[in-house]
Parts: structure tokens; sequence; C-alpha cells
């Protein structure tokens, strides 16, 4: 039923306004909203919504199966952060049956809205920031992490960096001894962050 209700929030159609006009403006990093440049908002959840019109045909159902899908993610990476926290199937399911039932993610999951898309993100680089503390040091955890705050920044913007840098700084916290024998050129490095 995506397409069943019509768009009731101005936001909303700006992201599936945004996606329909990129093809006819030729502004794919850039969007645009009646005609105008849009720079107050960051161009994944129109890329998202075009890719998916792309795909599917432009409609109102394709331009918010996107958030669908990462409500569903969301799902998915509860379980695993629960997993790897408590170690417990059974609580893993419990927490993702939670954020099923959770008529807030049911909402936000149904509309063109880059909150989903970022929620997506934070619990990516939450899942990696709990591999890290638990010794898992590889590279594909650390692209892992940076993946997500980029999708989280990329969805947001400076509202998705500043949660971005939330389980960083509680890693930080967490790990302040293993941070003080890190010589500070590694400490520095790209491929630490």
């Amino acid at each position: 039923g995506l397409g069943g209700f019509s768009i009731t929030r101005g936001d909303e159609r700006f992201y599936i306004q945004t996606a329909v006009t990129m093809p006819e403006s030729g502004h794919y990093l850039v969007p645009t909203y009646l005609g105008k440049l849009h720079l107050n908002k960051p161009p994944l959840m129109n890329w998202l919504a075009l890719a998916s019109c792309k795909v599917f045909g432009f409609s109102l159902w394709a331009a918010r199966l996107p958030a669908l899908f990462a409500g569903a993610l969301v799902v998915s990476l509860t379980f695993l952060i629960a997993l790897r926290l408590y170690g417990d199937r059974m609580t893993s399911l419990m927490a993702g049956l939670m954020g099923v039932s959770s008529y807030g993610l049911y909402l936000h999951s149904r509309v063109a809205l880059t909150d989903m898309v970022m929620l997506c993100g934070l619990l990516l680089l939450f899942l990696q920031a709990l591999k890290f503390i638990d010794g898992d040091r590889s590279h594909l955890t650390g692209f892992i992490a940076a993946l997500g705050i980029g999708i989280a920044v990329m969805a947001k913007g400076h509202v998705g960096f500043v949660l971005a840098l939330l389980p960083c700084v509680a890693m930080c916290v967490v790990e302040r001894k293993t941070l003080r024998t890190i010589p500070p050129a590694q400490l520095m490095s790209p491929a630490f962050w």
C-alpha cells in the first residue's frame, strides 16, 4: 500500500518532485525544486527515489520504496546489534520484533523521507563500532563504518554528521586505555578513523 495514500508532508513532496525532475533538468548532483537549485538538503534520498523510479517506473510507490527498504535494514541491523551486545538469539529476535512493531518505524518506512536512510547508516556505523571494541580492527570494519557515516551525512547533512560522531566519541571513551597505547601518528591516520 505504499502508493495507496497521497503525499501529506511538504518535505516528502520535495524529495519526490526533485527525483522526478532530475532527468528533465539534468541536475543530478544538485537537486532543483520548482525550477530553482535547492542546496539545503543532501541528494541521497533524491538519488534513491530516482533509481527506484527508473527500475520500477515513475510512481509514488516506487519513490517510497527506498525508505521501506531502509526500514527493513533498520530492523535487521537492530537484530545484529542486539546479537553482538547480548549474544542471545532470543533477545536479538525480541529487539528486531520491537522494531517491527514500532509505529514510528512503520510510519517513516512508508514515506519518502530521509529519516530511515539516515538511521540505517547510523546503525551500520554503530555495529562496526561494536566490532571494533570487540577487537575486530580489519579494514573491512573501517570501510563499513565509513560507509555508515557517509550514508548518514548524505541523507541528512550536518544532523547525520553530528549523530554519526556520537558512537565514535563513545568508542573513544570506552577504549581510552587502548587509545593511549596507539602511537599519535597512527591515531591521526584516516585509515584508523
